[in-house]
Order: structure tokens, then sequence, then C-alpha cells
């Protein structure tokens, strides 16, 4: 176990974070060959027989694990679908972001789909009698409401009910496809399950005492952090507070309360009061049991920011891979924020299934041509997916099954052994503080959280666990875009400055032993399970935990 230093994961252009976040169990089965694929489920092969006239797409067909059949799906049920469209020459565009070019957004008109392309999948769609057709802004994805009965033949597809934990789902049983003449404009059918969601997981901490010091003395407990002391232990010392920089946190169902919740805790802590936009994204949903998690990701990331120029709150439908997509559109295409914050995930084999690892892919890669940065926290289960806490599976720190390598990460990638031979992405990239036992935050709300029951937060409630270190690591990059606003997309810049300063490191003796270089303090001790910390870049803490100071000082070198 790795005290007060588990991992946090960037959402590169490339990668969707896997089994980031809540640590909640997975709804949909493994892929073949994976470690865990032994289970009574059945899905289709990549590589499909398509018929004639039909062009298939990433959304392959799935059943839900663990689950009961209760038939077909109803005919008349409603379901929003979205369409992810298809980017012109990605790989040029990835090259180019890789390189540190930034585009406007009438230079990224030569990579988005193009009017036309989004024109003949809503002509399709209304053709089928779809409705509410229409295509975001920058044509990445076009939304659509249908009954089970439009959906299932638009899409040749199956849809299934299935009662999972007594709740009822469904899923397409079959692949989804697409109209030929179609085919190389969709990438992939997104909402044809409800059963695959993102998991939350803030835990709150059963100890509370109180950080004073870098080396606190008398008898040992869990010393939570308010945002004076975290700022001291990860020494943001002179670092200009983020005041330049605008910062949003992805969340779900009503948040309004979350924005009280943070003026109260400024007014408690007598920290600068932060301008707050609530960006609602597709249906309202009056649920409120993620505002915990919303609460810890919003106080945390301005704690250690200092203060922020703005901070915008996006509020999707539910935590579906479909909404959650259509969520991180919005944030990319409207660029109002420079960075993003996910405090949750899943197994990458479900957003893999899905076609949703497709849709967001392209998202992220148009958001980091802006400059925008998605972070998102790794880490819950160790080296396992949640489906099965022991089964070895790449997940919160490992080697993708599915993303390649970017180009800023081959320098650094363990280069020897059979999950290093196949140039696929690992994870993770940075570690933050992460164990809700030796190092919760604090946060503050005048009202009891649903998940909380009767106890409220008026006095200081330590909550942590993996869904804190991301929201950490984006107040720090937060902080270097106000010092240094040339330096856009967070991962280059970063692995730079790791191998710029590697070969210099310092070896600090601890406890715990460590190794600094650059901006970096490297964690050299611990394991996740199935791996172990070591020297250099590892598959537990990447390239290890902020110096903020140090990485002032060194990252635009």
């Amino acid at each position: 176990m790795i005290e007060r230093k588990l991992v946090v994961a960037l959402v590169a252009a490339t990668m969707v974070a896997s089994c980031a976040g809540g640590g909640g169990q997975t709804s949909l089965p493994p892929i073949p060959g994976s470690a865990n694929a032994g289970n009574s489920v059945r899905h289709s092969s990549v590589a499909i027989a398509v018929p004639a006239g039909w062009s298939s797409t990433a959304t392959q067909g799935v059943t839900v694990a663990n689950a009961t059949d209760s038939g077909p799906l109803n005919a008349s049920q409603v379901l929003t679908v979205r369409l992810s469209l298809a980017l012109h020459d990605p790989g040029e565009l990835a090259q180019l972001v890789a390189a540190g070019q930034r585009f406007s957004d009438a230079q990224m008109a030569a990579y988005l789909p193009t009017a036309s392309d989004a024109g003949a999948v809503e002509n399709y769609l209304k053709s089928q009698g779809f409705t509410n057709v229409s295509a975001a802004p920058d044509n990445l994805l076009v939304d659509a409401d249908g009954t089970a009965a439009v959906v299932k033949k638009a899409f040749d597809t199956s849809l299934e009910s299935f009662s999972l934990g007594g709740v009822p789902v469904f899923a397409n049983t079959t692949p989804a496809l697409v109209p030929q003449s179609l085919g190389g404009i969709v990438n992939a059918v997104l909402g044809l399950n409800n059963a695959a969601k993102m998991a939350l997981g803030p835990k709150k901490s059963t100890d509370n005492c109180y950080f004073t010091g870098p080396t606190p003395q008398g008898t040992p407990c869990a010393h939570d952090y308010g945002p004076h002391d975290i700022q001291l232990f990860y020494d943001t010392g002179s670092t200009p507070a983020a005041t330049g920089t605008t910062i949003s946190v992805m969340a779900e169902g009503d948040v309004s309360s979350v924005v009280t919740d943070l003026a109260y805790a400024e007014n408690t802590l007598g920290t600068p009061h932060v301008p707050v936009t609530v960006v609602r994204v597709g249906y309202p949903s009056p649920d409120t049991s993620g505002v915990i998690e919303w609460a810890l990701d919003t106080q945390s990331s301005t704690g250690i920011a200092g203060n922020v120029k703005q901070l915008y709150i996006y509020a999707t439908t539910s935590l579906t891979d479909s909404d959650i997509a259509n969520e991180y559109n919005h944030w990319a295409s409207a660029d109002l924020a420079q960075l993003g914050n996910s405090s949750f995930g899943e197994c990458e084999y479900q957003a893999y299934l899905d076609g949703s690892m497709k849709a967001d892919d392209q998202v992220f890669l148009y958001a980091a041509a802006h400059g925008q940065t998605m972070f998102a926290s790794s880490g819950d289960t160790g080296s396992s997916c949640a489906l099965a806490p022991t089964n070895g599976v790449p997940g919160g720190g490992g080697v993708s099954q599915f993303e390649n390598a970017t180009s800023w990460e081959e320098p650094v990638q363990v280069t020897t052994g059979v999950l290093a031979a196949g140039n696929l992405r690992d994870v993770p990239d940075i570690a933050m503080d992460a164990d809700p036992t030796t190092g919760p935050y604090d946060i503050y709300a005048p009202a009891p959280f649903p998940d909380l029951g009767p106890l409220t937060c008026t006095s200081p409630c330590g909550v942590g666990g993996t869904s804190l270190a991301s929201p950490l690591a984006m107040g720090v990059y937060a902080r270097m875009l106000t010092a240094h606003p040339s330096l856009g997309y967070a991962p280059p810049v970063l692995y730079h400055n790791y191998v710029q300063y590697e070969s210099g490191e310092t070896l600090v003796q601890g406890p715990p032993p460590t190794e600094s270089y650059g901006g970096f303090h490297d964690i050299v001790t611990g394991g996740n399970g199935a791996f172990t910390a070591l020297p250099g870049y590892d598959y537990i803490t990447g390239l290890g935990t902020f110096d903020v100071s140090a990485l002032n000082a060194t990252i635009a070198q």
C-alpha cells in the first residue's frame, strides 16, 4: 500500500481513463482473452460478418453480466441515441498536437466532420422515424430520440432488457450497424445500453485530525488536509495562485448544493470566492447522489490552486457512457475551461465495447488541439478492473488493452517484458494524494450530504480516495497555466519536464524514500497488486508526484 500517494491519470488525446474513480462493480462482460474472460457471457467478436448494404461501427453487442435476462426491450420505450462522427485525418491532427501546435476553431474546421457529414446522418435518422434530431456545433455528435423499435431497425441490432440487482437495465446484444453510405462517417452509436455507467467512490475518513507540518509529531492518526495544508504539503511556495486559469468539474444531476457548499467553505476558511457557472448538458436530472463527489472536486481543486479565474460545473443527465460523452463534447466544443476533471470511471473494456472509447478519444483530441486538458483518476482497485479485484486485468495501474502509447509517453515507457511489447498506453501519468486513511481532504457544507445521513460538515469532513487525486492535479496545473500561459495541453509538457531532468535525480532517503528531479518526486516503494514501484516511470505512480515550486521553476524550460 502506498500511503498518501496513489494515482491519477491524465486523459490524453488517445486515452480514456481505465478503471478510474469509483470502484463500483462493472456491468458488461470482458473481452475475449482477458484474464476474466471465463464468465458465462457472450458478445460479438470485433471481426463481425456484416450483411450486405451495412457497415460496422465501434459499438459491439453485449449482454449484462450477473443479470437476469427479461426478454426483448419494450418496443415503445424511447431511447436517446448519440452517433459519433469521424474526424478527418485524426492521425495528422494528433501529430501536430504532440508537436505543441494549438488550433483555432477556423483551423479545426479542416479536421472536424463537415456539415455535409452531419446532414447525411441527420437525414437518415429522420427517415427512420427519429425525432429531436440535432448535431452538436462541432458535428462530432448527432443526437436523436426514437423508440426501441425504431432503434432496432435503424441500426440492425437487438435490444434486450435485464434485471441487474433488482434494477431494470437494457443493452444491445448484437452490434450496431449503419447503412453503407454512412460507413465512413459514423464511428459509433451510443445510448444503446444503460448498464455501463461510470462509478463514483469518495470515501469518508473515520478519524479526523489536523495536519500541522511536513513531519507531524505525536500519536499517529489520519491527517486531514485543508487548502493551506495541501499547499504546504505540495510546496506551492511563491508559485502564483491560478487567477488566470479557468477550470471545470464534470458532474451529473442536480449540483445546486455544490455551489452553496463551495461558498460556505470559502466563507468558513476565509479563502477567495471563486466565480462559479453551472452548465447543464442534456435532459435535467434531480439526482443528488453524487454531490459529495462534486463538493470534493470543487473544493480541493480550487483549494490547492489558491484561486481560479472561473469554475464551470458541467452537469449531465446520468453517468452512462453516452451522457458522459455528451458532457465531454460540450466541454471541448465550448472551449470555456482550459482544464477539466473527471473523478469517476469504469473498466476500459466497457467503453471499448459500447463505442464510447472511440467517441471520447476523438473529443479529447479535439480538446487537446484547443490546448485543453482533462484530468481523471485511476487506481481504485490497484492493477485490476473493478469486476473482480483479484483478476490481474490491467486497469487502475498497468497497460491498456486497447489504446496505443502516445509519442510523449514512449520515451519513459517500461521497455522490457510482455506488457511492454505491444507499445500500449501505460497508466497512470502522475501520482497525487489518494488514500482516505492517511490523507483525506476537509470539505464543508451547511446541510447534510445525501450519502452521509444526518451528518453535516459544518465542521470539516475528511473525504478522500482516488477521487481526490485528479482535482488536486488539475489545481496544480491551473497554477502552471497562470504562471506560464503558453503551456497549453498538459501531457507533452509534463513528460518533457520529466525526461529533461530525469538524469539529474537526487535521492531523498525519506521515509519514505524518493528521487527528486525537475518538478517531480518519484515514488520508489510500494505496490498495487501486479506491479511494484521502482525508480523512474512505473505502473503505480507514473512519473511521480508534484513539487509545485520545482515544477514552476522548470516547466517552461
